[in-house]
């Protein structure tokens, strides 16, 4: 580990504060983790990964909302924020005082956790997701809203990160925009909606960030396409989200897609790893260049409809699984930063790999580190298992 670590990590402390906390606070108010179904134990004792340095759980001054917060993207020293809110506070300020309006979006300082208050866009409805362009022009967001800062925008929408002021182009969706991804001028999209651009689109779709226009690029989806993520120089966009089939094919879940043709690709992690339907979904999809990785819930008690709640990595290659991790609990997101990967949810039972047990009334562990991330591998996993109730993994340094 080179001598900047350190320096990366105190930096990446505010980061992960930030990114994952707010999607814990999103995600509890509508996900219940499900009642046990067939019990099993993990095939062998787990071995624990070489020790790396980690950011740690210090609580840091950041400004506080009225509401939820749905995603965010760094951008220099500042983050940018959307989701549900309607005025932001300093930090440690009671509900009701020092409050500044803000319309579900803002902006702060990555060092001091302060308001920015000359980025001061509004959304007339929630935002979703949000991201930003690869030359860090335009902040990016997407969700519900119909007008930004009074003006005509329909589920997206450009801002200057520097001023906040509303850019064009200016593509439309007819309803909800829930992931974003970036791979050069190219931005993908995933959603609730059936058109784009004027044009059908089920809950997929692309559009070159710099001219508006829409792509050729015209997968299908069956459902909502809850995240979405292009890693670099692979040639192909990795979605999630609550649907079962994808251009028309049997796709449980999650699926890879050619980033120019839309074609489906081989995707193995979908035979083993089973979450969509209403009750049951990949929540989020990001990656390091090296593997995917995700995390899942389901509401078995909403009908299930899924066998996964936890984080994974697969092999960008074909979707294979390197591993799965074997906390039971709803996983909202999640962030591989310095070989380590951080993901927030309800874990309320990791005993099956040496953590904190399952308990009455039920606790949970809204955070954590559990794997090296580039450097860990599953040996043990088989199809069909219960992921949701048990894990059978096994960990083992590469």
């Amino acid at each position: 580990m080179s001598a900047s670590v350190p320096s990366r990590l105190s930096r990446v402390r505010r980061t992960l504060r930030g990114v994952l906390v707010p999607v814990l606070v999103a995600g509890t108010t509508a996900l219940v983790a499900g009642a046990v179904t067939s019990p099993a134990a993990a095939d062998t004792a787990p071995q624990p990964p070489a020790s790396v340095p980690t950011v740690s759980a210090d609580a840091l001054p950041t400004v506080q909302i009225n509401g939820i917060v749905y995603g965010q993207v760094i951008v220099g020293n500042r983050v940018y924020v959307t989701g549900e809110f309607t005025s932001a506070r300093a930090a440690g300020a009671a509900a009701g005082t020092d409050e500044t309006p803000r319309s579900n979006i803002l902006a702060y300082d990555l060092t001091t956790g302060e308001l920015v208050t000359s980025w001061a866009p509004t959304l007339n409805a929630g935002g979703r997701a949000i991201t930003v362009s690869a030359d860090g022009s335009r902040i990016i967001v997407g969700g519900l809203f119909t007008q930004v800062s009074g003006v005509n925008r329909y589920r997206l929408a450009e801002l200057d990160p520097n001023t906040g002021a509303l850019l064009s182009p200016a593509p439309t969706f007819d309803s909800k925009v829930s992931s974003l991804a970036v791979s050069g001028d190219t931005l993908y999209v995933g959603g609730v909606f059936g058109s784009a651009g004027g044009q059908s689109r089920p809950h997929l779709a692309a559009f070159s960030i710099s001219t508006g226009a829409l792509l050729d690029w015209a997968p299908t989806a069956d459902a909502e396409v809850l995240s979405i993520v292009a890693p670099a120089g692979s040639g192909k966009v990795v979605v999630g989200g609550k649907f079962t089939l994808l251009n028309g094919n049997p796709w449980y879940g999650m699926g890879a897609l050619d980033a120019t043709t839309g074609a489906n690709l081989p995707w193995a992690a979908t035979s083993v790893i089973r979450n969509a339907g209403a009750n049951s979904g990949i929540y989020s999809l990001t990656t390091d260049g090296a593997q995917v990785y995700g995390s899942g819930y389901t509401f078995n008690s909403g009908g299930g409809g899924g066998n996964f709640e936890g984080t994974f990595a697969l092999s960008i290659a074909d979707g294979s699984i390197v591993y799965v991790t074997g906390c039971r609990g709803d996983t909202y997101d999640t962030a591989p930063v310095g070989g380590v990967l951080y993901h927030v949810g309800h874990p309320h039972d990791c005993s099956t790999i040496g953590g904190h047990p399952q308990t009455e009334p039920w606790t949970f562990q809204p955070a954590g580190r559990p794997l090296r991330t580039p450097r860990t591998r599953t040996t043990a996993l088989r199809p069909r298992s219960p992921f949701r109730k048990t894990a059978r993994c096994r960990r083992a340094r590469l």
